[in-house]
């Protein structure tokens, strides 16, 4: 059973999170940042591209959205993460530990996945998106969405 992160708040409202983690040398440390970067570039481009593809497609698209569409890529990234660690997930609450006691609160992944998913929304509306455009941007061909719509054309 994967252990759930344990917070312990600090003093001023500080949060520290307490994770198991192995020794790593400065060699490991340093190819570990590297290949993380490395897949966080091609994911963050690959949802660049898609943004960019779609409001090409739409008419919508021009150079001065580049800032823009580099927040909504890491805005569908970071809901990509959230939704990879809530599936690892045991428990939907975490043990913080305060200076009066141990409580329950809820994990700090839905935190930021509602976020994400705010600002994924405040962007899709500034960019001009649809529903229909975002559900494909997320979910391109594997779309329920999609899916649907082709069997009631089919009708």
């Amino acid at each position: 059973m994967r252990d759930c992160l344990q917070i312990i708040k600090g003093i001023g409202g500080g949060a520290f999170f307490k994770r198991p983690t192995p020794f790593l040398n400065p060699a490991q440390i340093i190819s570990l940042h590297a290949s993380i970067k490395n897949k966080f570039d091609t994911s963050m481009n690959k949802f660049y591209n898609k943004i960019k593809r779609t409001l090409k497609a739409s008419g919508k698209y021009h150079d001065g959205l580049s800032l823009l569409i580099e927040s909504t890529a890491t805005s569908l990234y970071t809901i990509s993460l959230c939704k990879a660690e809530m599936a690892a997930l045991d428990c939907t609450t975490i043990n913080v530990a305060t200076r009066y006691g141990s409580k329950l609160e809820p994990h700090p992944v839905f935190r930021t996945l509602r976020d994400a998913q705010n600002l994924l929304l405040k962007n899709c509306k500034l960019l001009g998106l649809t529903y229909e455009d975002t559900e494909a941007l997320i979910n391109e061909e594997d779309s329920p969405l999609k899916k649907i719509q082709e069997l009631m054309e089919e009708e």
